[in-house]
């Protein structure tokens, strides 16, 4: 577990206005929530794409909330497939059911971030192009910085703005040249390590169908 409390930093395009609540769109992560960074870069990185952003230095008690750590690695994939919207056609599956709760009862839940340097990375495992065994390869080498999601306002009342800072322009369009450079040359690598394991691992409906099988047998088990 982290220090605590904790000093951590949130991105935000327009600034925090009133009290913090456990609100974002449903499509990120870890869904709505409330969502810092470990690192000023990775939280800035989120937010340079628009015109006027802000960062904020907050610190976070975690006394009395209870906590989850994801770690990098299948649950995490599955738990941001869920929340993307990408398991909706597979309603009907255990993998859609389990992870439609996984998330459930926590007050704040810690993982890596998901950011634009992964996304291809992930859409092409999620559309049967690239499998488990590569997408694991590609996120070890990734920077992909830690976050802290507060999913209920319990957790928010435990988070205290420190400070509040712009972004001045020169800095945006500097970090928007890095960033796409930065992405750039990821893809390249990534594509390396798709094709390279494309008979390793397991693609993503073979994972579905790895579950539902399962399940099946446990039934068929307990009967």
């Amino acid at each position: 577990m982290q220090n605590n409390p904790i000093i951590l930093y949130h991105g935000s395009k327009s600034g925090i206005i009133g009290k913090i609540q456990p609100r974002s769109r449903n499509s990120c992560d870890f869904g709505c929530g409330f969502y810092m960074g470990t690192s000023v870069k990775h939280v800035s990185d989120l937010v340079c794409s628009f015109d006027d952003p802000k960062i904020y230095t907050l610190q976070l008690n975690l006394t009395g909330l209870k906590v989850l750590e994801l770690p990098l690695g299948s649950e995490w994939c599955y738990v941001v497939a869920y929340n993307r919207g990408t398991l909706e056609h597979k309603k009907n599956t255990k993998l859609y059911k389990i992870f439609s709760q996984f998330l459930d009862g926590y007050d704040v839940i810690i993982g890596k971030i998901a950011n634009d340097r992964i996304y291809n990375s992930l859409s092409q495992f999620y559309q049967n192009a690239m499998t488990d065994t590569a997408l694991y390869q590609c996120l070890s080498f990734m920077d992909l910085g830690m976050q802290f999601v507060c999913k209920t306002e319990k957790a928010c009342k435990n988070i205290k703005i420190i400070s509040e800072s712009k972004i001045i322009q020169a800095e945006l369009l500097e970090m928007r040249k890095t960033k796409e450079k930065e992405i750039g040359s990821i893809v390249s690598k990534t594509e390396q390590i798709r094709v390279s394991n494309l008979r390793n691992g397991l693609f993503f409906n073979e994972i579905i169908e790895k579950y539902e099988t399962e399940s099946i047998r446990k039934k068929d088990g307990e009967q």
